[in-house]
């Protein structure tokens, strides 16, 4: 999924655009927006047809409805993959519709419940053996640990270390 066509989505609908209007609207330069656009066209999300000369607006059409698609491929992802892959793509400006179906989604994969004040419910199945991150040995005590404390450092499935708390580190 790409943030930046995500971005043009949002903030851009069909019309007329100068090429540094859209170029504003992904945060980059006119040359990198120039190929995005062309790459996107080819893919089959828009149509756009730049403008010629100076003064001349350029075109832009969408052919398929970003945030729909993005939110169906969301979905799938928040149930196969972890939720550490897909947190940079929740932060995303969803749509109050979509942002809730993700809500719910986690909530029914996690078996968390947000009501409607501030409190966090979390159903349990077994009890806990403990809630002390160093005491933590079975799978139930450590998942609830994982999700209240943080960590310093993560390390990810290729052994990479990446830090979580910790912004710099000298290995």
């Amino acid at each position: 999924m790409d943030a930046y066509l995500f971005m043009l989505w949002k903030t851009c609908r069909n019309g007329h655009y100068s090429i540094v209007t859209l170029a504003d609207a992904i945060h980059l330069s006119t040359k990198q927006t120039k190929r995005y656009l062309n790459k996107w066209q080819e893919d089959g999300w828009m149509n756009y047809t730049s403008g010629r000369g100076r003064g001349n607006l350029s075109e832009l059409v969408w052919l398929r409805h970003v945030e729909r698609e993005y939110a169906k491929r969301m979905l799938e992802r928040i149930d196969s993959d972890s939720i550490e892959s897909v947190t940079e793509e929740l932060t995303w400006d969803w749509s109050p519709a979509q942002a809730g179906r993700f809500m719910r989604q986690l909530e029914r994969k996690f078996g968390y419940t947000q009501t409607t004040s501030d409190a966090l419910l979390i159903p349990r199945k077994r009890n806990f053996l403990t809630t002390h991150p160093l005491e933590a040995a079975d799978i139930h005590s450590a998942h609830l640990v994982q999700n209240v404390f943080n960590r310093l450092f993560t390390i990810d499935v290729d052994g990479n270390i990446q830090g979580e708390l910790a912004h710099h580190y000298v290995w």
